[in-house]
């Protein structure tokens, strides 16, 4: 009788044993998955974070850059390179001219400071003087051709390989315009580059 009771009273503490042990199982596995939940939630969250702030100030900088190159529009400091100048545009001023000195009637000039490089490859010297230059107020139909100024470096120079060399170019115009755009002509080596002038500050003499 007593091996009987004795029996039965260890199924029961099995019985009961495995009763905890699943109930630990249980919980462990409930949180487990409140934690997962936790985690996945604020994966979501931070993905949406990213979807509303990143695509919105990131790429915009960069699109409208990019749209602005497919134009053919450059700013101050950059370049363009072609088959035989590297041409960037370094800044723009413009002044009041004084009335002995203007060429054309006009009341102000702008000059323009860029830098030319021989970027041959078949290691030959190039002479921008057969550069041509053009200040065009745009949008519009004014036009203004540019002029080397003397007092500078001179624009009959042999520029060597890797060289390069600054000139100053002055347009006379009758006002400042807000904008202007800048072209560098060339026959031997053509390009639908340009630049954008602006910022311009103007001084009396």
């Amino acid at each position: 009788m007593k091996k009987k009771i004795f029996g039965l009273s260890c199924i029961g503490i099995i019985i009961m044993g495995l009763f905890l042990v699943n109930g630990m199982i249980s919980t462990s596995e409930n949180e487990s998955n409140v934690t997962k939940a936790k985690e996945e939630n604020n994966m979501d969250n931070k993905m949406n974070e990213d979807n509303e702030q990143g695509p919105a100030t990131k790429p915009y900088g960069d699109q409208e850059r990019m749209e602005r190159l497919e134009k053919g529009i450059m700013l101050y400091g950059e370049g363009s390179k072609g088959g035989y100048y590297g041409t960037t545009v370094n800044s723009a001023y413009s002044e009041k001219i004084k009335p002995e000195e203007s060429t054309s009637n006009n009341n102000y000039s702008v000059v323009v400071s860029f830098t030319v490089k021989n970027v041959r490859d078949d290691g030959k010297t190039v002479n921008p003087s057969e550069l041509q230059f053009e200040l065009r107020e745009e949008p519009g139909d004014k036009s203004y051709e540019g002029q080397v100024l003397p007092d500078k470096n001179a624009l009959n120079v042999q520029i060597e390989p890797n060289e390069s060399v600054t000139l100053d170019v002055s347009f006379e115009v009758p006002n400042v315009a807000d904008e202007y755009m800048f072209y560098v002509v060339s026959s031997i080596d053509p390009t639908d580059v340009h630049w954008k002038v602006n910022d311009l500050t103007s001084s009396t003499n």
